[in-house]
């Protein structure tokens, strides 16, 4: 029973926590699963065996995705997925090999965190306020979310429960009673499904029953039962109503999330963004078919790929393709891909082999029973798969794993009493090695997580920020990490504006350079990290290092331009020309500073450009316009200039028409020149007496294109001409 409750603790440990794409919350689930491998290893736990062929070929497979993750792309990324595979291989070989007492374990472990689940929806369902257990938000959850914070993955969770469950009460003997709970907890857990608003839930959910009613009837058509007839009717019209009922649900729920104006159709077919983003996963996977580009090479090479004009930069930041085919293709290429197809099928067929080959007798009922089921589990996950990236939260790669390791359950029984010898004894051993230096180093990373969230509440006191920072780069180290060094920077950037706020020119420079070395870090583990990229040359900004920030804001710019509406780095590196523009002019090199006043102006407006709506509000909006009323005034003086040119050759009236037109712009850019002793001041009173004067000679100005116009503001031209 020891080891029986050790996976049972950790299944459930892992299974209730979450989203947790950083991975660290679930670390000490894994290191419970890790211990109880160990114990199948020295024979303290464990007697059902699968053939040792499955256990070297699932340990064959996870080797061939930790390599290839750790060999290619940022360790920052590899270590995350190489741990996904850490806990789909430590749930498979302790479930594999466990007892068959474990199946009560996994029954009520299953029950219960349904139940969980649906307490949590309706508290969230029921309450004005938002709810989710691991995160105090201020903003409403978008559909029911359960422990989970996003719809999707918590539909995934309901439907897994749902389906492993449905065929207990058919196929195992148990009081009346049980059997009425069993339903009542099933017909919650569809309710929640439905009320998530996750249209690939429902698909998959769909799905789902039909292969599990199909399971169902081979289930009693191998053991000659006289309801198999009735079974197969069920599942036929089952499966018709299932099908033909899904569209309307999903325009549906298309309908109720976009608006009554919204096309279902049109989103459905298309796939909105998502179409897009999986056609980038593809042409990704062609350049590197066999092997892909390594682990989760599509987060950065999309933003390689990215157009702006087919996707609007506000578009939601694409971590990953919402395709877990294209996904693995992407990263591992056609050899993981098959390593998937094939572990799947093969498990699939052993399952059927076991169900039909076993005695049928009392003491197995419970594990036909999950075998049936893990059958439609499976198809609603990886029908869901398709549509979103569950493979890529712990809880629902560690349901994966739960669902193939039942399926692998079945074959010799061994003596207890010595330690497990051959192969299977190696990779066992092995893996309960990995899985507990795994859970360890996730668990250390989720202490000092912890620490520093605890430590930042206490806003005001130094020492606490100090800590904070601390505690978060600890993290990076025990996980590598980025994110925790893109925190700890970002904190820090926070800190270094506090400090500012009340004059402590100290501290600024601290929290600084403490920023600064973070997001250094951050790159150390993944050079593309998009936060560390777009944030290091503004903490250089912070400290009036403007020259220096110019090479990274250029890289910032070139490399991160299509996610402007999320990290405005063409904004930022705007503002960082001009202020740099401003120094330039106190020093008197005005030259130097008309560049860099041009410079900010271009990117503002491409600023502008890409992140098209909302446009800029407050304080950024009355710094664009600030920049813009500077570029009027440089393309005032180029348009002054080529007007004084024109009338000294002798063309008055073209003359006439260009000053009119730096007229205009010297009023737009007033502001800027009010109080300034500058050449821009002199110019300006200049123009207006050489206008009065080319008036006084009764001369009407030319007429200039105003695309011509434009070019010689922009100085493209030099607006003289002979006649």
């Amino acid at each position: 029973m020891l080891h029986s409750g050790l996976v049972a603790l950790g299944l459930v440990y892992i299974l209730l926590t979450g989203v947790d794409l950083d991975y660290h919350r679930v670390g000490w689930g894994v290191l419970l699963l890790g211990f109880s491998v160990f114990l199948v290893v020295v024979k303290l736990g464990g007697s059902i065996q699968p053939k040792a062929s499955f256990l070297v070929a699932v340990g064959f497979a996870g080797s061939y995705f930790i390599v290839r993750a750790l060999l290619g792309g940022p360790v920052g990324l590899a270590v995350s997925e190489s741990f996904l595979v850490v806990i789909f291989l430590g749930i498979y070989f302790a479930i594999s090999q466990a007892g068959s007492s474990f199946l009560k374990v996994l029954l009520f472990a299953v029950v219960g965190m349904s139940l969980a689940q649906i307490v949590a929806a309706i508290i969230q369902l029921t309450s004005e306020q938002p709810f989710y257990v691991f995160s105090n938000i201020q903003h409403k959850l978008s559909g029911l979310s359960g422990f989970f914070g996003h719809y999707n993955p918590f539909a995934a969770f309901c439907n897994v429960s749902l389906l492993v469950l449905l065929p207990v009460p058919f196929l195992v003997n148990m009081r009346a009673i049980w059997k009425v709970c069993l339903f009542v907890v099933m017909g919650l857990l569809v309710a929640a499904t439905w009320f998530s608003g996750s249209r690939g839930g429902w698909l998959g959910l769909t799905g789902g029953v039909g292969v599990s009613l199909f399971a169902f009837w081979w289930t009693l058509h191998s053991s000659k039962s006289p309801r198999a007839f009735l079974a197969g009717i069920i599942a036929v019209v089952g499966l018709v109503i299932g099908l033909s009922t899904s569209w309307a649900v999903i325009s549906y729920k298309t309908a109720e999330r976009k608006g009554e104006g919204a096309s279902a159709e049109s989103i459905l077919v298309t796939g909105g963004v998502r179409s897009s983003l999986q056609g980038m996963a593809f042409d990704s996977f062609l350049e590197s078919p066999a092997v892909g580009h390594g682990a989760r090479a599509f987060s950065y090479k999309v933003i390689q790929d990215w157009d702006t004009e087919r996707l609007y930069s506000f578009t939601g930041d694409p971590e990953f393709v919402h395709n877990e085919y294209l996904e693995t293709l992407s990263s591992y290429g056609f050899i993981g891909f098959i390593l998937v197809l094939f572990g799947l099928g093969s498990h699939g067929v052993k399952g059927v082999v076991a169900v039909v080959d076993r005695p049928q007798g009392a003491e197995e009922a419970l594990e036909r029973a999950f075998k049936v089921g893990a059958y439609g589990a499976l198809a609603a996950l990886l029908i869901q798969s398709y549509f979103s990236f569950l493979m890529h939260v712990p809880a629902l790669i560690g349901y994966c794993a739960v669902l193939v390791a039942i399926l692998a359950r079945g074959g010799s029984r061994e003596n207890l009493g010595k330690l497990a010898s051959g192969s299977r004894g190696i990779f066992s051993l092995l893996i309960a090695v990995l899985t507990i230096f795994a859970g360890s180093r996730a668990g250390v990373t989720d202490f000092w997580a912890r620490k520093a969230n605890n430590y930042a509440e206490d806003r005001g006191n130094i020492n606490a920020q100090s800590a904070t920072i601390s505690a978060l780069w600890k993290a990076g180290e025990a996980s590598k990490n980025p994110k925790h060094y893109e925190i700890a920077g970002q904190a820090a950037m926070a800190y270094a504006n506090q400090a500012k706020e009340v004059g402590d020119r100290d501290f600024v420079g601290q929290f600084n350079h403490v920023a600064k070395v973070s997001f250094e870090q951050a790159l150390v583990v993944n050079p593309y990290s998009q936060v560390a990229i777009a944030s290091l040359p503004r903490t250089l900004d912070s400290g009036g290092d403007y020259e220096g920030s110019e090479p990274l804001h250029q890289l910032a710019v070139e490399r991160l331009s299509t996610r402007e509406h999320h990290l405005r780095v063409n904004y930022h590196a705007g503002r960082s020309s001009f202020f740099r523009a401003l120094q330039l002019l106190r020093k008197g090199e005005e030259n130097e500073a008309r560049r860099f006043l041009r410079l900010a102006s271009a990117r503002i407006k491409n600023h502008q450009r890409l992140e098209k709506w909302p446009g800029p509000t407050g304080e950024r909006k009355e710094f664009v316009e600030q920049v813009l009323r500077w570029d009027a005034l440089l393309d005032g003086e180029n348009l002054y200039r080529a007007g004084h040119q024109a009338w000294m050759k002798r063309d008055p009236e073209r003359g006439l028409a260009l000053m009119l037109e730096a007229k205009k712009r010297y009023a737009k850019a007033q502001s800027v020149l009010r109080g300034r002793q500058s050449i821009w001041n002199v110019q300006s009173r200049s123009l207006l007496e050489q206008i009065a004067q080319i008036k006084d000679g009764r001369i009407a100005p030319a007429e200039i294109s105003g695309e011509e116009v434009e070019r010689i503001a922009a100085g493209l031209e030099s607006g003289s001409s002979t006649r």
